[in-house]
């Protein structure tokens, strides 16, 4: 299953506001295809030290690279076996007015293995700053099955995975998921298509999630059996991109501040 799990903490970003004309899109965000000069081969984690850095949770790696890519270099994130991995740049956004959209391009190639499911491949988003306990809020989940090329989701309340459409394995798929915090849903574009539309996982009437702090490149465990949580995979991101944009009657603001990083995934799989 896609589980949660305690990681890393995040870095002093320094303090910044950030004030885009009315209805405008601001960028959180723009790893600009993870181009050089500000990215180079090797190990993802610690590049982009002026917008970043990228930091790391959970065993795994995530290194930039030349074979696989759309541009002329992309990201290899690679699960190992009984070990989740998530890598993001905290960027932390309080009272979200509007949309925050994460877009990103993913190649998953079939998994090999016995495994009936995964590994799971795709873009977690999170909020630390409205916990009360510490731990974060999981805001929405979605990517692909690298066994059964499934799109799969989680679902708001429960965080169960749900499945949408087959998608084709050794191809850049473009992802789009759009982080509504007024209507406190969000919503999962692949290929221009949408997948699905949920409320928040961890959100509720009565406690609704009013922030952000970071969208990881996640590399998880697709189901709770032993092979599937053995099971090992690669997938290629490219392209990833941050964005917000307000209600038109109000200014995009961004406080980054010091904050410790956790994060978590939870759920039981729904097979369709």
């Amino acid at each position: 299953m896609l589980k949660r799990a305690t990681g890393f903490a995040g870095g002093l970003l320094g303090l910044a506001v950030l004030i885009a004309p009315v209805g405008a899109a601001t960028t959180i965000y723009d790893s600009n295809g993870y181009e050089p000069p500000t990215f180079h081969t090797g190990d993802l984690v610690g590049q982009d030290l002026t917008n970043g850095p990228w930091v790391q949770s959970g065993n795994g790696t995530a290194v930039v690279q030349t074979a696989v890519k759309e541009g002329t270099q992309a990201v290899q994130v690679t699960r190992q076996a009984n070990n989740d991995a998530y890598f993001a740049v905290v960027k932390p956004v309080p009272f979200v007015n509007g949309t925050i959209q994460v877009n990103w391009d993913m190649n998953v190639p079939a998994a090999t293995g016995s495994q009936q499911f995964g590994p799971f491949f795709g873009v977690s988003a999170y909020d630390s700053l409205d916990t009360g306990t510490g731990a974060p809020l999981l805001i929405g989940s979605a990517g692909m099955d690298a066994t059964t090329g499934q799109f799969l989701f989680q679902d708001a309340g429960t965080g169960s995975i749900d499945v949408g459409s087959v998608l084709s394995f050794g191809v850049f798929h473009k992802y789009q998921m759009a982080l509504n915090f007024n209507t406190q849903q969000y919503s999962v574009t692949v290929d221009g298509v949408v997948q699905t539309t949920q409320g928040f996982v961890d959100g509720s009437t009565s406690s609704p999630i009013s922030s952000f702090t970071d969208a990881d490149l996640s590399a998880l465990a697709a189901s709770g059996d032993a092979s599937s949580l053995a099971a090992t995979g690669s997938a290629y991101y490219d392209n990833y991109v941050i964005t917000q944009t307000p209600e038109p009657a109000m200014l995009g603001l961004v406080l980054p501040a010091a904050l410790g990083l956790l994060l978590k995934r939870r759920g039981a799989r729904r097979v369709a």
